[in-house]
């Protein structure tokens, strides 16, 4: 729940400096950035859950979660292991530029060989706030906006 974690993050901490008039919001803004990034993780995730659902990812997930392991992390991993696919994506609360989307991928084919799903055909995915130059699998505010109003 994002009010919960805004609640124990930002507010429950500074209570008595809240309550008598002497918290900086500044000390809020300087994180704020860092506390959005999770927040869109999740909200990355739901987006991969929607477009497996509507058939516009190149395979329908059956399992979708976050993998790490030791100082290897990939945001989201959806898989179909019927079908033997598996699509690594990088969600990022920034404004991204063509260059910075192959870098990205790059990153996640580097990723692919510590999941253990050597046989399967492998997809890299960038998720962000905002992409300028987008190509396949890349996603950005504007893709939620465009699922909402479909939705509706």
């Amino acid at each position: 729940d994002n009010f919960t974690a805004f609640w124990f993050r930002y507010v429950f901490p500074n209570l008595s400096a809240i309550e008598e008039g002497m918290f900086d919001v500044e000390e809020i803004r300087k994180d704020y950035s860092n506390y959005l990034d999770r927040v869109f993780e999740k909200v990355g995730e739901e987006l991969i859950v929607e477009l497996g659902k509507r058939g516009e990812l190149p395979f329908k997930p059956t399992k979708i979660g976050r993998w790490w392991f030791r100082d290897r992390e990939v945001d989201v991993v959806a898989l179909n292991h019927k079908e033997r696919k598996a699509l690594l994506v990088e969600v990022k609360w920034s404004r991204l530029g063509p260059k910075d989307i192959p870098r990205i991928k790059r990153r996640l084919e580097s990723m692919f060989p510590y999941l253990g799903l050597e046989d399967y055909e492998a997809y890299y995915g960038v998720i962000a706030r905002s992409i300028k130059g987008k190509e396949d699998f890349t996603w950005d505010l504007d893709d939620f906006n465009k699922l909402a109003r479909i939705g509706s």
